[in-house]
């Protein structure tokens, strides 16, 4: 499961509408260790078929973002284990993107890694894969989810709102934000979404935010070939400062998708019918994670 939140905060210079959004803060929270590719699904609710090109660029541009903030968070959080979600981060800045203009815009947009695409094909791209990621996999439990919450006696422009029900799918309320029990309405919105994983998402609302924009991503699915209870056993499991622990392991004789360049090994673990995958990347001997995190550029990726 993941959670992104996009908290706003009100601009007093430009207190009227979200068009003059500026400088928010982001907070991104847990894993969704997920990869779409086109698999065949087994009982799918939406009729499957071919990304579209804009589909495609945008999931490319999402892939980059997710290295790219990745290797920031790992380098500001090291020794410390990190899990960041790129699907949820992305998908709560590209529905802000919608309320913002000029610089702040661009330099989102420029984060995003949507170069010149235009804002309605962005907004069709992302409504096209949240259709697809929920009909690609009958075997997978995916639900992916999108909300806005803004304080009601903020001005927000409707196209804003319409856009985020219609592209993503969005929940869109205003709260009373002074009323104490409005951290918990949301919190409750992300814990639903994510069938009680996520729980106490938003403890507090500071006077100065107006708006958060939230997405949750539940994921739950079988392996396609799976690991036998019976086969899992102790084993070393050697950490970044050079001692071991002894850890449970588990083990598998199956043929997966596997590549070693000598710096890097990859092994990748198809879920059910296999339009989903988990890619575990590891440091060869004599590399480490500081440089495996840094080489991961969408090229390398491919």
């Amino acid at each position: 499961m993941s959670s992104a939140v996009h908290r706003v905060a009100s601009d007093p210079s430009h207190p009227a509408g979200l068009r003059r959004l500026r400088s928010p803060v982001f907070l991104s929270l847990l894993v969704a260790p997920l990869m779409a590719c086109d698999g065949s699904p087994s009982d799918p609710g939406e009729p499957i078929r071919a990304f579209t090109s804009v589909e495609r660029q945008v999931s490319q541009a999402s892939t980059g973002f997710g290295l790219r903030l990745f290797a920031d968070v790992a380098r500001d959080a090291r020794p410390a284990n990190v899990l960041v979600s790129p699907l949820s981060a992305s998908m709560a800045l590209g529905m802000t993107a919608n309320g913002a203009e000029e610089a702040t815009l661009q330099a989102m947009r420029g984060v995003l890694g949507f170069g010149g695409l235009a804002e309605d094909s962005v907004n069709a791209a992302y409504r096209g894969l949240i259709d697809q990621l929920r009909a690609r996999d009958g075997r997978v439990e995916f639900r992916l989810a999108n909300s806005i919450w803004y304080e009601r006696t903020f001005s927000v422009e409707a196209p804003f709102l319409d856009v985020a029900r219609k592209s993503f799918d969005a929940e869109v309320r205003g709260l009373d934000f002074a009323d104490p029990a409005s951290p918990s309405t949301i919190s409750r919105w992300a814990e639903d979404a994510t069938g009680g994983r996520i729980k106490d998402l938003i403890r507090s609302i500071s006077p100065l935010e107006v708006m958060f924009l939230v997405n949750a991503v539940y994921f739950k699915a079988p392996w396609t070939t799976p690991f036998e209870p019976a086969s899992t056993a102790n084993g070393a499991f050697l950490r970044l400062d050079g001692t071991t622990v002894s850890v449970p392991l588990m083990h598998s004789d199956a043929t997966r998708p596997w590549f070693d360049d000598g710096r890097v090994q990859v092994v990748e673990l198809l879920y059910a019918d296999s339009a989903f995958s988990m890619v575990v990347a590891m440091p060869s001997d004599g590399s480490t994670i500081e440089e495996l995190t840094g080489s991961l550029t969408p090229e390398r990726w491919k």
